[in-house]
């Protein structure tokens, strides 16, 4: 699923502005490692105390918390890149003294 792989490392890059791009996919990976250490040990603490069903009907709940926060007003993020390019035409670029 090359596509889905791609599309997950770049989303991030929608939400950064142009020239922080790199910092912010460098907090993106490393958040999903920290994630990806601690999420197995979550689960199995949860899996051994209940049972399987419960923590799919706590998964799913989460997972509908997560959705309801992407359409609750104020949640979206500014398009940055949008005002750095506005910002770039209005700011004149110095001239060289080659030129």
């Amino acid at each position: 699923n090359a596509g889905g792989d791609i599309t997950w490392n770049l989303w991030i890059t929608k939400c950064a502005p142009v020239s922080r791009a790199a910092a912010y996919m460098s907090v993106h990976t490393c958040l999903t490692g920290v994630r990806g250490v601690i999420a197995p040990l979550v689960a199995f603490h949860l899996i051994t105390g209940m049972s399987i069903t419960s923590v799919g009907w706590i998964s799913a709940g989460l997972i509908m918390v997560s959705n309801v926060f992407l359409f609750l007003p104020g949640s979206r993020l500014p398009d940055l890149n949008q005002h750095e390019a506005e910002a770039a035409e209005i700011t004149p670029e110095p001239s060289s003294p080659l030129s």
